[in-house]
């Protein structure tokens, strides 16, 4: 009789031997893929609340002006990943917040005469102002270099460029010069959350319209950027200092203009280094706005159906006050695929009546007729190309009030 090896064993351990490479595999795509997928989108909702508490500090710092009472603003610094049974998340998120003052911090309002009012308005012979800066530690989402506030406006810096809300250091408008100076030291590297009080000033004006030459400010922009995006519009040229300052003026040679002007002085966690304040001026009149932009806020975004549809519907709510917009903007569109990047969107109101054509980072197009929103009201968006759903499509949508004021909104495309 003759024996044949026995090879059912090896036909076992052939079979678990694949499957086992078959979970490797498996479970070295989802390492690689799905893992750093999911943590771009925590980071990437992060970076969309760090650019809400710039917009909440923004309106605190100017609510606070006149209020002779401490505010608190908080930023989030960081963010946790989800927890995980088996796979490896990098380090949780962090971030540095710190205000800029390398250079020369000297502010400057030059009348036709050489006379710098920056000084008698402030009530110091060194009006001075600092920058708030937000610098993040992302793993996975590269697009978002920081998010900065300075000289009245909030901007968000990217790979590919730079985004602006409406600046209100110079309104012409209402011919007017608004200063609302930083003083004070912040510096925090941190994962948590961070806290700290605004000590603000009275507002201090002119009594009557002055003819201003030029200004110079303390800036982290460039002069081209000021000239070209952020006074965007306006007849000026604008001029880089070696110290660190940026010098605006009117492109023909003459006076910028007639302006009264103002200021304030905010400290960070400090009494301000100066305090403007007019002896004869009310209390009651802090000089903010009359219609505080956080009091309208986006509350929900609607696509039809399955997510095929070009269009959506954000509805937007008035907390404590009716607000009526008059124009609109899209300043920004961040699309997965960049060849479906859409160039316009149709805005119409809560009828369907067409209330203007928004160009994809173009200017503010003034609406066929203003909308006020008492409490809920919803605007409709028909873009040109179908937006991509799911992780990391969104835009800015900025909507103008009637008073003048504007906000940003960060529409995060469902």
């Amino acid at each position: 009789m003759i024996f044949r090896p026995d090879e059912r064993a090896q036909s076992t351990l052939v079979g678990f031997i694949v499957l086992f490479g078959i979970l490797v595999i498996a479970f070295s795509s989802y390492q690689a893929v799905v893992v750093p997928n999911q943590n771009a989108e925590v980071e990437f909702n992060h970076f969309q609340d760090i650019q809400s508490d710039f917009t909440e500090f923004r309106s605190t710092l100017v609510n606070s002006v006149g209020s002779n009472e401490e505010r608190a603003v908080t930023f989030r610094l960081g963010t946790q990943y989800p927890a995980r049974l088996l796979a490896l998340n990098p380090p949780p998120v962090s971030g540095q917040l710190e205000t800029i003052e390398e250079g020369d911090r000297t502010v400057e309002v030059n009348l036709a005469d050489g006379e710098n009012i920056a000084t008698d308005v402030c009530e110091t012979d060194a009006p001075t102002t600092n920058s708030l800066r937000y610098t993040p530690n992302y793993n996975e989402y590269g697009s978002p270099r920081a998010v900065s506030y300075e000289n009245r406006f909030v901007a968000q810096e990217f790979r590919d460029g730079n985004v602006y809300d409406r600046q209100r250091l110079i309104q012409e408008s209402s011919g007017e010069i608004s200063l609302l100076l930083l003083n004070g030291s912040v510096s925090r590297a941190s994962q948590e959350s961070y806290s700290f009080d605004i000590n603000a000033s009275r507002r201090n004006r002119t009594a009557d319209s002055r003819t201003v030459s030029n200004i110079t400010i303390p800036s982290q922009y460039s002069a081209e950027e000021w000239e070209s995006t952020i006074l965007e519009g306006m007849d000026i040229t604008a001029t880089d200092r070696d110290d660190g300052r940026v010098r605006i003026e009117a492109e023909d040679g003459g006076a910028l203009g007639n302006y009264n002007v103002s200021c304030a002085a905010a400290g960070l966690d400090r009494d301000p280094a100066f305090s403007p304040n007019p002896p004869s001026q009310d209390s009651s009149d802090d000089g903010t706005d009359i219609l505080n932009p956080t009091d309208v806020v986006l509350d929900n975004i609607e696509r039809e159906n399955d997510g095929n549809d070009k269009y959506l519907d954000l509805t937007f709510r008035s907390v404590n006050s009716n607000a009526t917009v008059t124009d609109a903007r899209i300043n920004f569109y961040n699309a997965k695929n960049e060849g479906q990047t859409p160039s316009n969107a149709d805005l119409s109101d809560d009828t369907g009546s067409e209330l203007a054509t928004l160009t994809v980072g173009g200017e503010f197009e003034e609406l066929n007729s203003p909308v006020e929103i008492v409490s809920d009201y919803t605007f409709q968006l028909d873009f040109d190309k179908n937006p991509g759903s799911g992780n990391r499509e969104w835009f800015i949508l900025t909507l103008m009030f009637e008073d003048g004021s504007s906000r940003q909104y960060f529409v995060d495309v469902p």
